[in-house]
């Protein structure tokens, strides 16, 4: 019971993220890592994505971990 509403968004944003994973596809331009571990990619922008404040992005990289989800 108390499992079933955190099990339903969790389905939930994965279908979603599913979804939407194949509308906007995006070419890495560059990648470099800094002092500290820091990763920075730069990635070129798709014809009418709009950027908002407090957005994120999934990264799928299957070369570092084979057991990502890919869809597509």
């Amino acid at each position: 019971m108390y499992l079933a509403a955190p099990i339903t968004l969790s389905i939930g944003e994965r279908l979603i993220r599913a979804c939407w994973s194949n509308i906007k596809a995006v070419k890495i331009l560059k990648a470099a890592i800094y002092p500290g571990n820091v990763l920075t990619l730069q990635l070129y922008k798709p014809r009418g994505f709009n950027y908002k404040s407090e957005q994120y992005i999934f990264v799928n990289c299957a070369a570092v971990s084979p057991f990502e989800c890919t869809y597509g």
